[in-house]
């Protein structure tokens, strides 16, 4: 089933982001400056950008065992921030009781 909702012809697409210049410029655009995004990737890891053609554009990273998920930014300040529940219900797997993590390291490539 999951296969089903995020396979090749899926409408929910995961990608990894590890470098700024890499990104999007919709992605590039949610940070104050390329130091603030490198220093992020630096402390926590890559950023995650999601993509559902009914709920829009979220961009996640883990920071320790909670996710940040914004859709306009990295933080309270610059977006409006979700939680991992709510992601997983906006791609439609909720249901399914599997975690982000599971999810981004089966489905996600790297720009």
């Amino acid at each position: 089933m999951i296969n089903t909702l995020l396979g090749d012809d899926s409408l929910i697409y995961i990608h990894t982001i590890k470098d700024f210049w890499d990104a999007n410029i919709l992605i590039r655009q949610m940070f104050p400056s390329k130091e603030k995004f490198v220093e992020l990737v630096n402390e926590w890891g890559p950023f995650y950008w999601v993509m559902t053609i009914e709920n829009g554009k979220w961009l996640a990273q883990k920071r320790g065992d909670e996710w940040f998920i914004y859709k306009h930014g990295y933080n309270d300040q610059y977006g409006q921030r979700i939680d991992e529940h709510q992601l997983l219900s906006y791609m439609g797997v909720d249901m399914l009781g599997i975690s982000l993590d599971v999810i981004i390291d089966n489905f996600s490539y790297e720009y």
